[in-house]
């Protein structure tokens, strides 16, 4: 279709084009992945018109997961988001060694690949993953809308860390400001991935049919939902900033003051959704984009101007400790902090103890040896989590030389009589232990 439909309708309606463009990166896949020239309208957007991208992924799975076999071609028409209509076992996508774990790894290849196309454009990105997880709530995935949240919450949030380490960490994507798709159940804390993943928390307002309590209908619906806006600010205890990530009805200028509903943006679905007066009043999305409370394409400042404090960086980038070493050694990693400020070590989900795994004094990290001899051997990585830029990560391996006990063998003696009626071969079991 025409991809510049919504955005030539609102600016013949109001003169303005919005500041904040939605894409999906949902075709490009590893079962019928077609070039649809989403990438480069973003680059487009961000680098020709100036404009801010914000992205979803509508990444579909097999409906018959079973019989697929990895790497196969599958037409769209038998491709799935929906729980209801795929086999696909969430709960082991999360499980390495598993058909479910390998092909969600393909799906973050592909996607990986464009978002690198991005990064290397210059081109910042609104990433909302597997969004709208809890659906109609619970914690067991029982109201999800989409295969990623089908199998509960928890498995969603290891979920959500698979992807968020993978792009950030083994493919060095740096562009991407991480939005989670939020509910107000009183079982939706519980999906939350945690501020270190999450750098938006965005809602989806879907209330001029459905979840409607004005007594209305066939009318767009102008509420703030100013409620649920400041349920979604304490979900993070008001570190995370609050935006309308998609919606029908664009809430009016006067009922956003007027309830103080601080959204960060709206992102109106395409189609009847914005353009249908059942939906939106002309009249109010004129006055809205043509406010001073609403910030247009036009009105954007310079976002390519280059940041003047550079991101910190540490040496060296690698760091060895043997369990096994007689006299263990903390390890020492030298900050370059440019200006920048330090403000948590992460490995993982879990945040380092300032005092007990870990100092840092001028420009010396100290990792405490009674700490990296709890890692397991493997290789780590521990993210230096910095107030802006890119946050360095030191990769720290875990090995164990410790020596295996010596073979030995079983009885140590034995008697062999050279008597031919008594001759017998002589049996010896031997135990190597590594």
């Amino acid at each position: 279709g025409d991809t510049e439909l919504e955005f030539e309708w609102i600016y013949d309606l109001t003169g303005k084009y919005p500041a904040i463009r939605g894409f999906d990166l949902m075709n490009y896949n590893p079962l019928y992945g077609w070039e649809d020239g989403t990438t480069d309208r973003m680059i487009d957007w961000v680098n020709n018109r100036g404009g801010i991208a914000t992205a979803s992924w509508h990444i579909n799975v097999p409906r018959n997961f079973n019989t697929y076999q990895l790497g196969d071609f599958v037409d769209w028409k038998e491709a799935t988001y929906k729980p209801t209509e795929t086999n696909f076992n969430t709960a082991n996508a999360v499980i390495p060694g598993t058909k479910e774990y390998q092909y969600v790894m393909m799906t973050i290849e592909d996607l990986a690949e464009q978002l690198l196309i991005l990064q290397d454009n210059n081109v910042p990105v609104i990433f909302r993953p597997y969004h709208e997880a809890e659906g109609n709530g619970g914690l067991n995935g029982e109201g999800a809308w989409f295969w990623w949240a089908s199998a509960g919450a928890e498995v969603y949030k290891d979920l959500w860390d698979l992807i968020y380490t993978e792009l950030t960490e083994t493919y060095d994507l740096h562009n991407l400001i991480w939005t989670y798709n939020s509910y107000v159940y009183s079982t939706s804390p519980a999906w939350y991935p945690g501020d270190h993943q999450v750098d938006l928390v965005g809602y989806d307002k879907y209330n001029t049919i459905y979840n409607r309590y004005d007594g209305l209908s066939g009318v767009p619906n102008e509420d703030a939902i100013t409620s649920i806006f400041y349920q979604l600010v304490d979900l993070t205890n008001g570190s995370k900033m609050v935006a309308m990530t998609e919606n029908d009805t664009i809430p009016s200028v006067q009922n956003l003051k007027e309830e103080r509903a601080g959204w960060l943006y709206f992102c109106p679905w395409y189609g009847e959704h914005l353009m249908s007066t059942a939906f939106n009043y002309p009249a109010t999305l004129t006055t809205l984009y043509q406010s001073d409370y609403v910030i247009t394409l036009d009105e954007l400042p310079d976002l390519k101007v280059t940041n003047p404090n550079p991101s910190a960086s540490i040496s060296p980038g690698t760091v060895e400790f043997d369990k096994y070493a007689s006299n263990p050694n903390d390890k020492s990693v030298t900050v370059t902090a440019n200006g920048n400020t330090l403000t948590a070590v992460r490995a993982g989900n879990s945040v380092l103890n300032a005092t007990t795994d870990y100092t840092f004094n001028g420009n010396t990290l100290l990792l405490n040896k009674a700490y990296l001899a709890t890692l397991p051997v493997g290789e780590h990585s521990i993210v230096l989590d910095f107030n802006q830029g890119q946050d360095p990560v030191l990769k720290v391996k875990i090995v164990d030389s410790t020596p295996s006990s010596n073979a030995t063998i079983t009885p140590v003696n034995a008697t062999f009589d050279k008597a031919t009626n008594a001759a017998q071969d002589v049996s010896v079991t031997l135990d190597l232990n590594g």
